[in-house]
């Protein structure tokens, strides 16, 4: 069964409860920042002047955060 779609990114870290607690934290924290945050590819990514910047992503076994861009 594929994953439903999210409109924001609380509805995103509802899908994985059982990462909720490190989503929240890390989306708590990049909500200090001046990153614009959308939902590119079905799940959250943060962008600074149109370049993605930060994704993260649940899965069964595992949560992710990627860096897009080594450096501006």
């Amino acid at each position: 069964m594929a994953n439903p779609k999210a409109g924001n990114t609380q509805e995103y870290i509802s899908f994985f409860p059982k990462w909720k607690n490190h989503f929240e934290a890390i989306h708590k924290i990049l909500q200090t920042t001046e990153l614009e945050e959308s939902i590119k590819w079905g799940a959250p990514c943060y962008t600074l002047k149109g370049k993605n910047l930060i994704g993260m992503v649940g899965f069964k076994n595992h949560c992710a955060v990627w860096f897009h861009k080594g450096a501006l």
